[in-house]
């Protein structure tokens, strides 16, 4: 499942995190965000582990979680940086349709100094949404927004997990933030 693929990219955030019990967790805040986001990824491994992928939901789901931006990908240059936020989403069993936003964005521990601090907030707001379950997931998901005033544009996919696709996971390798067509987006919710 390529959702794991910003686990790998990320794994020195996420090991730069610690133990997310350790962490002092508050709403809206960057440490609350990157605990989340080691929890939910943390179940969607084991979820993977089990081979509980792949199961549409059976009824309309309201899901809470987190989305990673990254503006530059993979490739990192110098001028790259990442910003975590919170995200909410809804999937509607009648259309098959998931669609969500995202909000209260704050840079991450991968951001260069010249960009800014980890953990100050930016301003951003995203939405994405797709339709159409085929296998337990979405195959066309679009993704649009602007992040610390640059625009974003993107698309990707959803799979879903849990035995009752009580978790989501969108990923878009091929977006583009304010120009820089390495971009990248995911987003975790349960």
């Amino acid at each position: 499942m390529k959702v794991l693929t910003k686990c790998v990219a990320a794994s020195s955030l996420l090991a730069a995190c610690g133990d997310a019990e350790e962490l002092p967790l508050g709403p809206s805040s960057i440490d609350f965000l990157e605990a989340e986001e080691i929890r939910l990824t943390d179940q969607l491994e084991e979820y993977i582990d089990v081979g509980a992928v792949g199961i549409p939901p059976s009824s309309d789901l309201d899901y809470t979680g987190v989305m990673y931006v990254a503006g530059g990908g993979a490739t990192m240059p110098a001028d790259a940086w990442g910003v975590l936020g919170e995200m909410t989403a809804t999937y509607t069993l009648s259309t098959e349709t998931l669609s969500g936003t995202a909000d209260g964005f704050y840079l991450d521990e991968l951001t260069p100094p010249s960009i800014g601090a980890a953990g100050e907030a930016v301003d951003g707001s995203v939405t994405f949404s797709g339709s159409g379950v085929s296998g337990g997931q979405i195959s066309s998901v679009s993704i649009t927004g602007t992040i610390n005033g640059e625009a974003l544009t993107g698309s990707g996919s959803a799979d879903f997990s849990g035995p009752t696709g009580e978790m989501f996971a969108v990923e878009a390798s091929t977006a583009t933030l304010g120009g820089r067509t390495d971009s990248y987006v995911a987003a975790y919710g349960e």
